[in-house]
């Protein structure tokens, strides 16, 4: 089980760590390269974020203490990726939904 932990932790860490790296790479400007950048750094954060579930059931002291101590770079790569509704201009003109 602690081998299997530290293997979880291992992965989240690089996980995190990749998503920052992608969100440091983010701008505003509506190019097609800028976007891949947005999509990249957002699924490494959603890995990170299913490695924690799974280690949500491995350990709830560390998944809160890890929580916590990621906080301000989760923070950072939402903001960046929240830049994908500063470019392109209006959005909902492309959605046809009723």
């Amino acid at each position: 089980m602690e081998k299997l932990k530290e293997e979880i932790i291992n992965k989240l860490e690089k996980a995190l760590k990749d998503a920052v790296v992608w969100a440091k790479l983010i701008t505003t400007e509506n190019s097609t390269q800028n976007k891949t950048r947005i999509i990249n750094a957002e699924y490494h954060l959603s890995q990170f974020l299913a490695y924690m579930e799974v280690l949500w059931e491995l350990d709830i002291d560390k998944y809160v203490e890890i929580g916590s101590e990621t906080n301000k770079d989760r923070t950072a790569v939402a903001l960046a990726i929240d830049k994908l509704y500063e470019i392109g201009g209006n959005e909902n003109e492309n959605c046809k939904c009723n």
